[in-house]
């Protein structure tokens, strides 16, 4: 049973969440970054690689293709917004508590069950729509495939940059920019919308929507990008460790 009296608390937290004035030029300008440079890096920089891709092992292309687009789009938003003002306090990543650690590692298991089971649904509604989806996503068969270089890459990139990333760039740039103009309500569904389908994964295209939704929600309760950055992160370490069993023969499903 919920405690009502907390449930009250969390919903005014979230409610009476605002953007600094200070702030609000700031988060544009990186949100107005991330429309110019998401689709260059992601698209670019493939077409950019295949250039070399002669020289390179079929590990080393796929690796390199998943994690500069990462990298560029990162650097580019936080680099514009470094420009002026207080960028550690404008991403939410003031004074670290330990308490983060806590918060974020232990919300994500509870939510990995509930993506779980809401991913379980999605399927089964599908099937019983006659949908046919996808059996793996294309992570998962690049993990499953992958040599030891290309496995450790992977596995970096969503356990490390990944969560920094994505969390900077959904949670803090484009929230706040859906926020400022549209309100909080709206400015949840669109984000964890947006997060979602970016993962081109319809397998748990659902569950990746309230993932989103999770991760905005200990953000503005905690007030801070931490706890979002590592619950994001463990979710990836269990997901990671999972479909390495699976690669392992060590667990069937």
């Amino acid at each position: 049973m919920v405690d009502e009296k907390l449930l009250k608390s969390a919903i005014s937290r979230i409610s009476s969440w605002t953007v600094p004035d200070s702030q609000e030029p700031i988060l544009c300008r990186g949100f107005y970054t991330v429309l110019m440079v998401w689709p260059l890096a992601f698209l670019a920089s493939p077409i950019l690689l295949n250039f070399f891709k002669q020289s390179m092992s079929s590990d080393l292309y796929t690796g390199l293709a998943m994690l500069i687009p990462q990298l560029v789009l990162g650097i580019a938003v936080i680099g514009v917004m470094v420009v002026d003002g207080d960028i550690i306090n404008t991403l939410n990543l003031g004074r670290w508590r330990w308490r983060y650690l806590a918060i974020g590692a232990g919300s994500a298991i509870p939510i990995l069950f509930l993506n779980g089971g809401i991913s379980q649904l999605w399927l089964e509604l599908c099937d019983y729509l006659g949908f046919q989806l996808p059996n793996e996503t294309a992570l998962e068969i690049i993990i499953k495939n992958a040599g030891t270089g290309l496995f450790i890459t992977s596995a970096l990139m969503a356990v490390i940059l990944a969560p920094i990333v994505e969390e900077v760039v959904f949670r803090r740039v484009i929230f706040s920019f859906a926020s400022i103009r549209q309100g909080i309500p709206v400015a949840f569904f669109l984000t964890s919308a947006v997060f979602a389908l970016i993962h081109l994964d319809l397998k748990n295209l659902p569950g990746l929507f309230v993932l989103g939704m999770a991760f905005q929600t200990i953000t503005l309760l905690c007030r801070s990008l931490y706890p979002a950055v590592i619950m994001h992160s463990t979710n990836n370490i269990i997901a990671v460790t999972i479909i390495y069993a699976i690669k392992k023969g060590w667990i069937e499903i």
